[in-house]
């Protein structure tokens, strides 16, 4: 993977993000690098919620989940719903969506480099969890919210 994107990456998701150690007690786990199916994740996680953002070098996307932690644990990766079908792990965008949210909630980067778009993408994404999720920002453990 290039080191130069993935040094964007955790650069940007670390100043967009910072807010949640700042402001609401979230932990920083940091970066993981998973070179196999080339995806980094920079993760912050609190009690009952975690912000879980990653970067698909091979799709050239950066996209933003929100994540149940259970036990102070993350669930496993590329896993977005358990043996039940409960869903502990979904993208930010369609959760706003399902919630009816409808302003326009990115900037248009479409022509930019992929290394640019990433700080866009990323302040975007904080901007999505600090004006439209406050169950996130709290902590809170009811994700009734989540089903379809």
């Amino acid at each position: 993977m290039n080191q130069e994107v993935i040094n964007t990456f955790a650069d940007s998701v670390s100043r967009s993000f910072r807010f949640l150690v700042d402001q609401y007690g979230f932990t920083q786990e940091g970066l993981t690098i998973d070179d196999r199916i080339p995806f980094a994740y920079f993760t912050y996680v609190a009690r009952h919620v975690g912000v879980e953002c990653v970067l698909d070098t091979r799709e050239e996307d950066v996209s933003c989940r929100i994540v149940r932690v259970r036990s102070g644990r993350r669930p496993p990766p590329y896993t977005d719903v358990d043996e039940h079908g409960v869903r502990y792990r979904q993208p930010i965008y369609e959760l706003l969506l399902r919630r009816g949210i409808r302003t326009r909630l990115f900037h248009d980067v479409g022509r930019l480099a992929f290394k640019d778009r990433i700080p866009i993408t990323l302040d975007d994404f904080a901007a999505m969890v600090k004006n439209h999720a406050p169950d996130v920002l709290a902590d809170s453990p009811d994700f009734s919210r989540w089903s379809p």
